[in-house]
């Protein structure tokens, strides 16, 4: 799995059906030298309580994708937050004997 850190987004094409995104998200999957930008989502531009603001959707699973390599393989998207593995559980340590200070007691 790649991780994509960076994406943009820009203002659609205006559309007749008013249920059109206003913008689309785009990635680059290739390398700074030879970029391969695809489509990654879609806001939506509206309205709340503190004024407009976008309202953005990840691509479910999209179309096969050929990689560098030439290999095929079908991709989707998500948003994950790094380092968030669940941490293993630490097993209680056994209680040790108290360690023998050479001593015998009388």
């Amino acid at each position: 799995m790649e991780n994509i850190k960076s994406f943009s987004i820009f203002k659609s094409k205006l559309s007749d059906n008013p249920k059109a995104p206003s913008h689309n998200i785009s990635a680059n999957v290739g390398t700074t030298e030879t970029p391969e930008y695809i489509n990654i989502g879609a806001c939506w531009t509206k309205e709340g309580k503190s004024g407009k603001f976008l309202s953005c959707k990840l691509q479910d699973a999209y179309k096969d994708h050929t990689t560098q390599d030439n290999t095929k393989s079908r991709v989707g998207f998500a948003i994950i937050e790094e380092n968030a593995t669940p941490k293993p559980k630490q097993q209680k340590q056994e209680e040790m004997p108290p360690e023998d200070d050479g001593l015998d007691a009388f």
